[in-house]
């Protein structure tokens, strides 16, 4: 029995997990952990989804999706927004916007961040970050 997670327009089967949903299988809070799709949604013209940053890095990357949260990887450190500010860049050159276009919506102040992209539908975000 494969597990099948529901996104607008894809159903995408979950990898890595025999037995999910059977008895004795991963439960729901565990297969969430391994679930590949970004959770996001079209919002005031643009598209918004969460974040997970990882500051002082060795460089700045995209990494997997994890927990519904795109993984990002960033050199600068957490201090008077250079952390921010260095995700937004990363961001916008990923999407192919300005960087005027992305903005942190929530979370400023945490590794756990909402981003908003202007002008952008999910499905083209999906498309441009090649998930």
């Amino acid at each position: 029995m494969a597990l099948i997670a529901y996104r607008p327009g894809k159903n995408v089967i979950l990898p890595g997990l025999p037995g999910a949903g059977a008895p004795g299988g991963p439960s729901l809070a565990r297969i969430s952990r391994y679930n590949p799709v970004l959770a996001i949604k079209a919002q005031d013209g643009g598209a918004s989804f969460n974040v997970r940053v990882v500051p002082r890095a060795a460089r700045d990357q995209l990494g997997p999706v994890q927990e519904g949260a795109l993984s990002v990887r960033l050199g600068a450190p957490p201090v008077e927004g250079a952390a921010n500010a260095a995700l937004v860049k990363l961001i916008a050159k990923a999407l192919e916007v300005a960087k005027g276009r992305v903005r942190v919506i929530a979370g400023e102040h945490s590794r756990q961040k909402r981003l908003w992209v202007e002008g952008l539908e999910p499905d083209e975000v999906l498309r441009r970050l090649g998930l």
